[in-house]
């Protein structure tokens, strides 16, 4: 397969402020962008018998001489080893936007979140004709799904420092929140989860 070309553009604003005890921070950014030759994983699983394809035979195709036929007309066998097999196929238009926030409303407190949304539309899927030709004669699902592309993600988090020395160190916590969408991975879609963690910790100078 060859590379996949990505031609997109973004525009985006980063904002500080600061009044009183409180701090804090605004991110935004939003982007589009058209994605060419779109590298797709293909179902090319028990493929290892070969498939006979009248299209392969020939010299200019590696094929010269026939070793089987498709109804009476002479073919070649092609074989693929792989399960999958990456194909350059998508055009794709990609666009979304990011935003991210803190804000510390007094001075060892922070609280925090983000979150992107990517909308992917297909404007079309072409695989090259000769590797369309051998999935059409090896039974293969040609309905081929772009892959691995959330279309929400979104964090959110607070962190804490105690005001004063513990055991001459600093002890700070934290809590955090994770959600991703659900994903397509080749022909299987995982779906989305959240997830939430915890945690403290005491630096103390040695």
């Amino acid at each position: 397969f060859s590379p996949e070309t990505l031609t997109d553009w973004e525009l985006g604003a980063k904002l500080r402020f600061r009044t009183g005890g409180m701090r804090g921070s605004l991110d935004l950014a939003a982007f589009s962008g058209k994605d060419s030759g779109n590298q797709l994983p293909v179902d090319t699983s028990n493929s290892t018998q070969g498939v006979c394809l009248v299209q392969a035979l020939g010299a200019a195709n590696g094929h010269p001489t026939s070793d089987c036929s498709v109804g009476g007309t002479p073919g070649a066998l092609v074989f693929v080893n792989g399960a999958t097999t990456t194909a350059n196929g998508g055009e794709l238009t990609i666009r979304g936007f990011e935003v991210a926030a803190t804000l510390s409303p007094v001075r060892y407190i922070t609280l925090s979140g983000s979150a992107a949304y990517v909308d992917v539309r297909v404007d079309k899927i072409l695989l090259p004709a000769n590797f369309q030709n051998y999935l059409t004669a090896a039974g293969k699902n040609t309905a081929i799904s772009i892959q691995g592309q959330p279309t929400w993600t979104a964090n959110a988090g607070i962190s804490g420092q105690w005001p004063s020395k513990v055991l001459g160190g600093n002890l700070n916590a934290t809590l955090d929140f994770h959600h991703t969408g659900s994903v397509r991975q080749v022909e299987v879609t995982i779906p989305g989860y959240n997830n939430s963690m915890n945690g403290t910790d005491l630096g103390v100078p040695i």
